[in-house]
């Protein structure tokens, strides 16, 4: 009904508007679009041509994920199902909305369908989210047996994906992220593999120019831990990492979408053990943790000084009826008292540091890649040339 009211809305300057009735004028129109989840607006596209065109736009991509409501992020697990069978399919199951108090609710299940080919079943397959970025996630699909390796950009809100081939192969790839260039309009991956210790190749794929290009520049640094990119709203995707002349020097890397170049970014003068990177209200923050509870929480309030960083004490206490040996990863800090995390790859929860409590959002049988993504209509697929 909704439909049908805002198609015959739509239509303005034809015989209604002839016979004097009201309509709705294009701005107003595109006021409210831009006010829709992402699932709404899908939906509009069959409402008229004109709103096909429209909603279709990178233009209006843009301007939807850009509006007010664009900072809401959702989070999900990333998994294989059918293992057994030749076909295995990549699953998304995503929560609707961790930043509200009731997260029991039903979830969204997004699949891909056969994104490996056929998988015999001893093969060794494995998918990783290694970036997010403007609604887009960068999922690394891994076929050990064949020693392949692909990349999907998948936007799971429209159900759209691309598959991007990679002509190399190497198992000790530790740094990967996703990035966007504003100002050319157009996306990046980074990927830094190790052929061996200390000899590092850096590629970049351009989205726009549909090719992965070497870099011949060297990389001083060594991987701290395994962790995927963290991308700001700025584009910039950033990991920890280590010197590789002092490997107790912890570094905050950054890498430059335009220029192409790593950076380094200062880190908070009085910081101690870096443990993790994060967001919290779309400011970049890290973790530093001097004991298993205590965790100062820093935060950058503006972007690339060093004399920004704030600090927040925030306590994490151990996990209700987990083992000793745990890994608790903070993914996205809703706000001060809201934190996504993930414990042994296994849960995912949300925890209030004022009230100490973790509330499970997502339980998996299976290790799992966490996903974190705003809904946006970005399309994947946005670059494609047509074929002639």
């Amino acid at each position: 009904m909704t439909i049908s009211l805002f198609n015959r809305l739509l239509k303005g300057k034809t015989k209604r508007e002839a016979a004097g009735r009201p309509y709705i004028p294009h701005d107003i129109i595109l006021s409210i679009l831009l006010r829709l989840p992402v699932k709404s607006i899908i939906r509009f596209k069959a409402v008229h041509s004109s709103w096909l065109s429209l909603i279709s736009s990178p233009e209006f991509s843009f301007r939807h994920l850009h509006h007010e409501r664009a900072c809401f992020h959702k989070h999900g697990v990333i998994q294989i199902r059918n293992r057994h069978t030749a076909y295995p399919c990549l699953s998304l199951r995503s929560s609707f909305d961790t930043a509200a108090e009731d997260v029991d609710r039903d979830h969204d299940l997004v699949d891909i369908q056969n994104p490996f080919g056929e998988v015999y079943h001893s093969t060794y397959i494995r998918a990783e989210v290694l970036g997010s970025c403007n609604g887009l996630l960068l999922v690394c699909l891994i076929h050990r047996d064949r020693r392949s390796r692909e990349f999907l950009l998948w936007n799971p809100s429209t159900r759209e994906h691309e598959k991007i081939s990679c002509n190399y192969y190497s198992p000790l790839t530790n740094i990967v992220g996703l990035g966007y260039d504003e100002f050319n309009d157009n996306y990046k991956i980074v990927d830094v593999s190790f052929k061996r210790p200390g000899e590092a190749v850096i590629n970049v794929y351009n989205l726009k120019e549909r090719c992965w290009e070497i870099k011949n520049y060297d990389f001083p640094y060594k991987v701290y831990y395994y962790q995927p990119g963290t991308t700001l709203a700025n584009g910039i995707p950033h990991w920890l990492v280590l010197r590789r002349v002092n490997y107790a020097s912890v570094v905050l890397l950054s890498f430059d979408v335009v220029e192409e170049k790593f950076k380094e970014v200062p880190l908070p003068a009085a910081i101690k053990a870096s443990t993790y990177i994060s967001t919290l209200y779309g400011y970049l923050c890290m973790g530093d943790a001097d004991s298993r509870e205590i965790w100062m929480v820093w935060i950058m309030r503006e972007y690339g000084v060093g004399k920004s960083w704030i600090k927040l004490n925030i306590s994490f206490p151990e996990p209700p009826e987990m083992p000793f040996l745990y890994r608790l990863i903070p993914h996205e800090f809703i706000n001060k008292d809201r934190v996504v995390m993930s414990i042994d790859w296994m849960t995912l929860v949300i925890y209030s540091p004022s009230r100490k409590e973790y509330k499970n959002v997502l339980i998996s049988d299976q290790e799992f890649s966490v996903a974190t993504y705003a809904e946006s209509l970005v399309s994947p697929k946005i670059y494609k040339k047509e074929k002639t």
